[in-house]
């Protein structure tokens, strides 16, 4: 219901570009996970043990516009594997 909505979104032309538009679609098409889309894989973390090793890694996230103190492990299988360096 409109009424009791507490939020307007609206297109704006300047920021939602139909490129980024044509993008966000297909990734959600492939089936990509739209929360990975706001992090960057900081770390990645190898096993101690060497029982299964895909299983136990761990990466540590960033979160974009979150200070650094909300960054957090995550299982590697959530985030991208791809360690990005900080711009």
């Amino acid at each position: 219901d409109p009424t009791k909505a507490s939020h307007v979104v609206a297109f704006d032309s300047e920021i939602d570009k139909d490129e980024d538009l044509a993008n966000e679609e297909k990734r959600e098409a492939e089936g990509q996970d739209p929360e990975k889309l706001y992090l960057r894989t900081v770390a990645i973390t190898e096993p101690l043990s060497s029982g299964d090793a895909a299983q136990d890694r761990v990466a540590m996230a960033h979160w974009w516009y979150w200070p650094p103190s909300y960054d957090e492990w995550l299982p590697a299988s959530d985030v991208s594997q791809v360690v990005e360096t900080e711009a």
